[in-house]
């Protein structure tokens, strides 16, 4: 089992025990946990998707999981998380000249892909 399939079926289980819709609002934040200061600025200064690795297929079975909750990802629900649990690649992004648009960029990206635009 990949670990995007243990991911998802760990979503799924969380939707299904009335969990989902903070797994799913903190889909995004999950990936600023696993970047570096130095990545977070090549993100931004590349325009380069954060979420660009999920595959295709998982896409369809989140946007599945989505209809089942009732979600609301915003830059600033990521921008809450970020302050909270990774202040560092916060201040990466908000003293960027082009960091909040990248980040509106991201969000607006994992919304159309999920079905929530």
């Amino acid at each position: 089992m990949t670990d995007w399939t243990k991911h998802l079926e760990t979503l799924g289980n969380v939707l299904v025990y009335g969990f989902g819709d903070e797994v799913l609002e903190g889909f995004i934040p999950a990936y600023f946990e696993k970047i570096s200061q130095d990545d977070c600025l090549d993100y931004i200064e590349n325009d380069k998707d954060l979420l660009a690795n999920v595959p295709d297929k998982y896409w369809g079975k989140l946007r599945r999981l989505v209809r089942l909750s009732d979600i609301e990802i915003t830059a600033e629900e990521v921008i809450r998380h970020l302050r909270k649990n990774r202040p560092d690649v916060l201040s990466i992004i908000i003293n960027h000249a082009k960091g909040r648009a990248w980040l509106n960029k991201q969000v607006d990206n994992c919304r159309q892909k999920l079905g929530l635009k």
